[in-house]
């Protein structure tokens, strides 16, 4: 998920949750990257309420191969 705007970070929290009430949140990690999130954000605040895995993702995300796997 993209938080490029303060607003879309509130929209971000609410979709992790989302995926909390459905089950879904241990099937996979859920980057995260743009310019409205921090470190602190990301790692304490959602990973605190966020089930599964969350990945912070600095600069651009160009999907599942950005990390260098295929």
């Amino acid at each position: 998920m993209s938080g490029l705007l303060v607003k879309s970070t509130v929209v971000m929290r609410d979709n992790l949750a989302e995926l909390n009430s459905r089950g879904m949140a241990g099937r996979w990690p859920v980057l995260l990257g743009g310019a409205a999130l921090t470190r602190a954000y990301v790692e304490q605040d959602l990973a605190a309420l966020f089930d599964g895995q969350v990945q912070l993702r600095p600069g651009r995300v160009r999907g599942p191969a950005a990390d260098g796997r295929r």
